[in-house]
């Protein structure tokens, strides 16, 4: 499987090509690519801004979630979608500004484990 991560700063039109992409998940389905899911959408494709929770979930930060979800179990939830795009023999496709928040020390052990937990 190949996994395009759009990781946009912001002020970088990333929002508009996430919009853009989210909206298209039939066309980039039928051409083996695959705009996952979301817990809030699930089994439909997301929204353009359905993955900005990732990055914080990745950090081991607690946010107040609507999903209703812990930072842990989030990852799992993302792991899971990931491998069922991956075993559906197609490619993933998704992205957030908000992963550039991660440039901040990514060398904590909270993060590297997060990360591992986040690829299954």
């Amino acid at each position: 499987m190949k996994a395009v991560i759009l990781a946009g700063p912001t002020k970088t039109a990333s929002t508009h090509e996430e919009m853009f992409l989210a909206g298209r998940a039939a066309y980039l389905r039928a051409r083996n690519w695959t705009w996952p899911s979301s817990p809030a959408t699930f089994p439909l494709p997301a929204g353009y801004n359905d993955f900005d929770l990732i990055p914080q979930a990745l950090k081991g930060r607690r946010f107040d979630d609507r999903h209703n979800m812990t930072a842990p179990s989030l990852l799992a939830w993302y792991a899971a979608e990931f491998l069922r795009v991956e075993r559906s023999g197609n490619h993933l496709l998704f992205g957030t500004e908000h992963l550039m928040t991660l440039s901040s020390p990514p060398g904590s052990a909270d993060f590297a484990e997060n990360a591992a937990a986040l690829a299954g």
